[in-house]
């Protein structure tokens, strides 16, 4: 009853044929599902560039041929680890590839952001892509908690402001 989910993240390749890799992944996700149930949550970890193509990610399999499958409709969202690219292009890229936007939680590597200028320009980002999608953008997190140094409860609080307001701004503008 305390674990209610678990997010893969998969950073060794799989097997060296990605078409086995992606069946590796499928059976684990066919093998948690069994034995955990319905209600326990299923998410992945993918870097971002792992969902802006065809190419495969760290696991060597293709993340688009994943959600294609059953398993891959399983996934509760994905953990966008947008290290180097957490923009609204990169954002849109992926939206563009046939995953929805309420199942993309973008995840911000905070060390990259530490100077006001540059967290300034992260919360601009996140602004943009709640813009885009005002009723179902999935949200966004702070990578590497512990191992950051930006503040927590200053990110929170950016970051509330980035969603709350801007989703509430776009949603009373309408299309």
């Amino acid at each position: 009853p305390w674990i209610t989910g678990l997010d893969l993240d998969v950073e060794e390749a799989l097997a060296d044929d990605p078409n086995e890799a992606l069946a590796k992944i499928r059976l684990l996700i066919r093998r948690l599902a069994a034995d955990m149930g319905d209600a326990f949550t299923l998410t992945m970890a993918p870097v971002a560039y792992a969902l802006t193509g065809d190419s495969a990610g760290m696991g060597n399999f293709v993340y688009k041929a994943l959600y294609a499958t059953p398993e891959g409709q399983r996934l509760a969202w994905f953990n966008v680890q947008a290290y180097g690219c957490y923009d609204a292009k990169t954002y849109a890229a992926i939206v563009a590839q046939g995953y929805p936007s309420d199942k993309l939680v973008f995840g911000m590597l905070g060390d990259l952001y530490e100077g006001a200028t540059a967290f300034g320009d992260a919360m601009t980002e996140v602004e943009t892509m709640v813009r885009a999608h005002p009723t179902n953008f999935g949200g966004v997190v702070l990578w590497e908690y512990g191992d950051t140094q930006v503040d927590p409860v200053t990110w929170g609080q950016a970051v509330e402001r980035a969603m709350v307001e801007t989703s509430v701004i776009g949603a009373a503008a309408g299309p």
